[in-house]
């Protein structure tokens, strides 16, 4: 969950519910969760450097708000790839560019003597545009979030407004916002009570798309928007700029600040990483839930192995004890009738043994080991060996070994099905050739088993690796079905593929990769 949705507050309900007191409560309750007690220790500690030089305070607390300010874009700018925010990200980058204006007010500021300015005018013109600049941020914000202005152009237009309010300062063009002697302007006084309304208006709008704010964050800004405008407030009743108004408006505007960094922080890294950690744990208890259902199976796959498997091997036994006893005393229609029982338990047991094998494949935690795979050829064939004599065909293989890391078991599963195939498919015109070849490619090995049987027609190509999925191609085309799935679900263990293809002059070849050994790669 993002910082752009709509959250449920401590007590609060659905967005939709939540009445204006209980939103407002919502943001002072907030501030218990701001670092009060760090925001209090530095207030504390600029309050009363103040008493001892007024410069050195107004330095400082501009240059801890700079800070904040420039924090704030920061954390905003690289979070806004995971935090979908779009109105904190808007209000933080406009925080940049208030930041840079009263960086520039710091410098001006009387008795600096950093820029030739006479008086306090310029230092107050540039602080009025910056709470004009702040003023807009938070008004926008929330129609940033409905609107989704990147970052990038929010960030451009602050900027070029920012640079526009400074050209005109600088060249005289701006209205005096300070008289020596007499204090501030009535355009001063009057910009600052018109910087409260957009403060007021831009409230509303916190309140009227809270929703789409988030209520995890909309009380934060709209605390930060509350405090802004008691600062401004302060800004219009003091006629020295070393008063105590204006050191409450500056600690006002400081308070503002570290609330709305507050807000971006929490829309920007604490909520994503919250999501993040409740992902963990979700996925944590799932891989859980998925174990004890692996346990389950195992414990499912030995109860079929015995449980399902003895009352066949039952029929069969008896079935051929009832044949051996009684056979003269039956006529060709019974002993034709037991055939058949004898050939279907015979079936069903192949059925349970081809599942239990799927089954393994596919929860079975594989013991990876370096193997010379033709060595798990060679053991293969040599299991096939009467069959192979009695049908007189013949398996080809190259000289050299490559090492592989695989389960051996499991890849011997893969061959033994290939070579059982190739046997029962046969083509009955010529004899019975599966040729095994290999070569490396990258750090894996593409491996081949071709044979010159019947092959399998090519509309049927895709779908013999699926479960069940059998293609009639001869007399002796009575499979279970699972064999070649087995085999997907093996080569797919090992981060591999498979794939079938007709072989030149008839027949099939079937292609996988396994992963080499690290020593055995070239």
């Amino acid at each position: 969950m993002n910082a752009g949705q709509s959250l449920q507050s401590a007590g609060s309900g659905p967005a939709e519910q939540i009445s204006f007191p209980a939103f407002l409560r919502d943001g002072f309750a907030g501030l218990a969760t701001a670092n009060p007690f760090l925001f209090v220790l530095i207030s504390a500690s600029l309050t009363a450097l103040s008493h001892w030089n007024f410069l050195l305070f107004h330095g400082a607390i501009e240059g801890v708000a700079i800070v904040v300010g420039v924090m704030m874009c920061v954390v905003a700018w690289y979070s806004a790839r995971f935090a979908a925010n779009a109105g904190m990200v808007f209000a933080a980058n406009g925080m940049f560019w208030v930041a840079m204006t009263d960086f520039l007010h710091v410098m001006a500021y009387k008795g600096m003597g950093v820029f030739q300015t006479e008086g306090a005018n310029e230092a107050t013109q540039l602080w009025l545009m910056g709470r004009f600049l702040q003023a807009l941020a938070l008004l926008l914000a929330p129609l940033a979030v409905v609107n989704r202005i990147s970052r990038i152009q929010s960030f451009l237009m602050f900027g070029v407004l920012a640079s526009g309010l400074w050209a005109l300062s600088f060249s005289g063009l701006f209205p005096d916002a300070y008289r020596e002697g007499s204090g501030l302007t009535v355009f001063k006084i009057c910009s600052e009570y018109a910087v409260i309304v957009v403060l007021a208006v831009a409230l509303a709008l916190v309140w009227r798309r809270r929703a789409a704010v988030g209520l995890a964050v909309a009380p934060g800004l709209a605390m930060a928007i509350i405090l802004s405008m008691a600062a401004e407030g302060m800004f219009t009743l003091y006629i020295n700029v070393y008063g105590l108004s204006n050191i409450i408006g500056h600690l006002l505007k400081f308070a503002a600040l570290w609330v709305l960094f507050h807000s971006v922080v929490k829309a920007g890294l604490l909520m994503p990483y919250h999501a993040l950690l409740s992902e963990v744990a979700h996925r944590a208890q799932v891989e859980q839930d998925l174990r004890r259902s692996n346990a389950d199976l195992e414990a499912f796959a030995h109860v079929a192995s015995h449980d399902l498997r003895e009352p066949l091997r039952n029929i069969s036994g008896y079935v051929n004890l009832l044949e051996r006893r009684y056979t003269a005393r039956l006529d060709d229609d019974a002993r034709q009738f037991i055939g058949f029982v004898r050939d279907g338990a015979d079936r069903l047991d192949r059925l349970v043994s081809s599942l239990l094998n799927f089954s393994r494949a596919t929860r079975q935690e594989s013991r990876l080991r370096p193997v010379v795979l033709r060595d798990v050829v060679q053991e293969v064939v040599g299991d096939y060996a009467s069959l192979l004599t009695l049908t007189g065909a013949t398996v080809t293989m190259p000289e050299d070994g490559p090492v592989v890391l695989v389960d051996r078991e499991m890849v011997g599963d893969v061959f033994q099905n290939m070579l059982s195939n190739a046997i029962k498919y046969a083509h009955p015109e010529r004899r019975l050739v599966v040729t095994v070849r290999w070569r490396q490619a990258g750090g894996r090995l593409a491996v081949e088993v071709a044979d010159n049987g019947v092959g399998i027609p090519e509309a049927d190509q895709r779908r013999v690796f699926g479960m069940f999925q059998r293609v009639e191609r001869g007399p002796l085309s009575g499979g279970s079905g699972i064999g070649l799935a087995v085999c997907r679900k093996v080569i797919e263990h090992h981060g591999g593929q498979i794939a079938v293809s007709g072989a030149e002059g008839g027949g099939a070849v079937f292609s996988f990769d396994l992963p080499l050994a690290p020593f055995s790669q070239g």
